[in-house]
């Protein structure tokens, strides 16, 4: 059945242009990009924490070029695990979807929209994926749509057998559908990962709630693509989330986040991150839990508006580890990173006062 603009839709777009003012006042500019939108909410990643009950102000690409600028309220910001921030925004007023249906073509692929996909796949990279799926008309049904295309399927009917295929071969992406007869989408994830496979997994359902879908996106998820599923569609996520997972390095630390024309107030921020880079120290020398979690917080809750939007995502990665561990010195990683980044941004803020740059 043809989307009417009521249902969700998958909405991949970069570079989403979004004001932010936080429950404390404070106000910034992001870009995001965007995963699914609702009649009445929005899904988006970003690499900046955002607080609950914060305000924002989206310009959202149409279909027509343009762009509508809707407001409304951040209802949910998870950490995925990795780099980024799945974030739910509650719109204040409904959206008509089908305004930007360009995204999601008509999910009978005729005569003209396969060969307009047979002649795309002319100079593409080969895209070999699996797809996990426990019906044998589902699996059947998109190996045929991508026979002509640049995507090569592997089917696996079972999680057994795509964990044994995953031991064997060397896969770009996973698919998966949501609803499996032993499992979910979700728990194939934390299954695979990282043991057997630590690429992108695109999980596909009939789901149609936006907790739900947010709570794919929120496990691990890298798309997630409402049913019935076309093969531009399917190739466009694939495009995507590929393109993401090849960007996925190694996070290097920027001196500023922040544009150049901001880079004043971003300066004023380093006293204070000095600060609680020493509060941070001394706890973590103590093993101080609480004294830590709190320098942590200090960060989380001021790096983004003084535009160190990054630095808000490491030190909420260092907070949620600590929390985990409940003890510092076995909370790995995201401690030394924060610590890193926080030492990075100082000293590179006192070589450019010394240059007079600032």
């Amino acid at each position: 059945m043809r989307n009417d603009g009521s249902q969700p839709i998958e909405y991949i777009a970069d570079h989403v242009k979004t004001a932010v003012k936080d429950p404390g006042g404070t106000k910034r500019y992001i870009e995001v990009q965007t995963r699914l939108l609702t009649p009445s909410s929005v899904i988006f990643v970003t690499q900046a924490f955002l607080h609950i009950s914060s305000n924002v102000m989206i310009d959202l690409p149409k279909a027509d070029n343009t762009a509508l600028r809707v407001q409304g309220t951040i209802k949910d910001c998870k950490h995925n695990g990795g780099r980024f921030h799945i974030c739910v925004v509650q719109l204040e007023k409904k959206l008509d979807l089908a305004q930007f249906m360009r995204q999601v073509p008509n999910n009978n692929i005729s005569t003209e929209e396969k060969s307009s996909s047979e002649a795309d796949a002319d100079g593409l990279k080969p895209i070999h994926a699996l797809y996990l799926d426990d019906l044998d008309s589902d699996r059947m049904l998109l190996q045929h749509k991508a026979k002509d295309s640049h995507i090569k399927i592997t089917v696996a009917d079972s999680t057994g057998s795509a964990c044994d295929k995953l031991k064997l071969e060397k896969y770009d992406v996973v698919v998966c559908d949501f609803h499996l007869e032993d499992t979910t989408g979700i728990d194939v994830i934390s299954m695979i990962r990282p043991e057997l496979y630590s690429g992108p997994v695109i999980i596909m359902t009939a789901e149609t709630r936006d907790k739900e879908l947010a709570r794919m996106l929120e496990a691990g998820a890298d798309a997630v693509l409402t049913k019935p599923v076309t093969m531009s569609r399917l190739s466009s996520a694939l495009n995507a989330v590929l393109a993401e997972s090849a960007d996925n390095e190694p996070e290097l630390y920027d001196p500023f986040d922040a544009p150049p024309e901001d880079m004043e107030l971003a300066s004023s921020y380093v006293p204070m991150l000095t600060r609680f880079r020493d509060e941070f120290i001394r706890a973590k020398q103590k093993r101080d839990l609480e004294s830590s979690l709190r320098a942590c917080r200090s960060v989380m809750g001021s790096a983004g508006g003084y535009g160190f939007q990054r630095l808000g995502g490491t030190a909420e990665r260092a907070y949620a580890a600590i929390q985990a561990a409940r003890n510092i010195d076995l909370a790995g990683s995201p401690v030394t990173d924060f610590i890193e980044h926080m030492k990075t941004i100082i000293d590179s803020a006192n070589k450019l006062e010394e240059a007079g740059a600032v």
